[in-house]
């Protein structure tokens, strides 16, 4: 088969993480397997990839800018706080245009619709464009605000498309499910709807009888999980977005450091956007103001990013909603005992169960995180039960299985 996933830009994130993992096994099946993105950022993939996997970016790549140091605190001259800096906006031509257009339009005149569907039409020939060119027998594609320009764009072609949800149920935007044209309409209108977990697929089966769920695949090449003294970091990976909600962990480990000096925080992650940015400036901050700045680091991500933390004392996620964490999975695979909050979406208590190979923690609730990280710290029996208990994941979600189920979907 020749299998396209479509998504909206390429930030090196979750979405295409999850993407790349499936397509490369998808071609080590002898599937033809492409990776594209019509809208949005579109950075140099950084996940290792098939060689027989190809990509199509619709416009400009955006290339990463060097590192920067970020600034000490108040009266401390020195801090190890470093982080990447964000890139340069992407200029994509038609979005370009129009925006000069709106600023030269009068205000009474400025919100019509010929402008939202100038841009629209665009992005729909584009795919038209794309799709009879590539000539697929399935497109997966992901982002719920691309799935229009997908369906219409798919409109009277013969193949099939899938749409993989993303995120918890409870951050979409309320309007779309009660419009005409809402989420549940545009679902249905699609070959089948692989959610992440099962109570997004309750949540979906409400109106949709074509809900399946998969879970996210491990990507090949993670470290063997790690057995042996551990070091006194804590660690965290991920985007650094509002939605990790970062600024409790930092609360937390606050709490816990004041009786456990001898610890220090690492959190790797990147921004892709100018809101992305400023949360990172605001954390930043944070850390100053509570003159951590010795014991906390904010780091780039880098790619090898397992082999760095796979000793680390444990890892921590704060999320307030995710769909299916990719950093949490790939922290219990490479057996790093870890705490993670209780957040929507319900990912974390599809893999977790509390005390047997993690500790599960509310949300926004820093005493509650701090108590973990105590146990963890102070209780070595619990520790190792966890962490020799989280790595059994490495089977269960391997990317051979989890593509294995993707074909049966696809081919029923």
């Amino acid at each position: 088969m020749k299998i396209l996933f479509i998504l909206r830009g390429f930030v090196n994130g979750g979405v295409e993480r999850r993407a790349v993992n499936l397509a490369n096994e998808f071609a080590a099946r002898g599937h033809i397997v492409e990776v594209a993105a019509f809208q949005g950022k579109c950075f140099p993939p950084v996940f290792e990839t098939a060689e027989n996997v190809s990509f199509y970016f619709s416009g400009d790549t955006v290339k990463p800018q060097p590192a920067y140091k970020a600034p000490a605190a108040k009266g401390d001259k020195n801090t190890k706080t470093a982080h990447t800096a964000n890139p340069k906006k992407s200029k994509h031509g038609v979005k370009r245009i129009i925006n000069i257009i709106k600023k030269r339009l009068p205000k009474s005149i400025k919100k019509k619709k010929i402008l939202r569907n100038s841009y629209e039409k665009h992005n729909v020939r584009l795919m038209e464009n794309y799709f009879s060119a590539a000539k697929p027998d399935v497109i997966i594609t992901f982002k719920i605000n691309l799935l229009p320009y997908v369906l219409s764009a798919a409109e009277n072609k013969d193949f099939k498309v899938f749409f993989a949800l993303t995120n918890a149920h409870q951050k979409m935007s309320l309007p779309l499910y009660s419009r005409k044209n809402g989420v549940f309409d545009l679902l249905k209108q699609t070959d089948g709807v692989i959610a992440q977990t099962k109570s997004e697929k309750e949540f979906y089966e409400k109106e949709l009888n074509n809900v399946t769920v998969i879970h996210n695949p491990l990507k090949l090449g993670l470290p063997s999980a790690y057995v042996g003294e551990r070091e006194k970091t804590i660690v965290s990976f991920c985007r650094i977005a509002p939605q990790k909600n970062l600024g409790l962990l930092v609360d937390a480990f606050e709490l816990f450091h004041s009786q456990h000096p001898e610890y220090s925080l690492l959190i790797y992650g990147d921004t892709v956007d100018e809101n992305e940015k400023e949360y990172l400036r605001k954390l930043l901050a944070k850390i100053g103001e509570k003159k951590l700045d010795n014991c906390v680091s904010v780091l780039p991500f880098c790619t090898d990013i397992h082999d760095k933390v796979r000793n680390c004392a444990m890892f921590v996620s704060s999320s307030d909603y995710e769909g299916l964490s990719n950093s949490m999975l790939e922290a219990m695979a490479i057996g790093l005992p870890c705490i993670c909050t209780d957040c929507m979406g319900g990912g974390t208590r599809e893999v977790m169960t509390d005390r047997e190979n993690g500790l599960i923690v509310p949300m926004n609730d820093d005493e509650a995180m701090c108590r973990a990280m105590k146990e963890f710290a102070e209780n070595p029996g619990l520790t190792g039960k966890c962490s020799l208990s989280a790595a059994k994941i490495r089977e269960e979600l391997s990317v051979e299985k989890i593509a294995l189920q993707w074909l049966e979907v696809i081919e029923k």
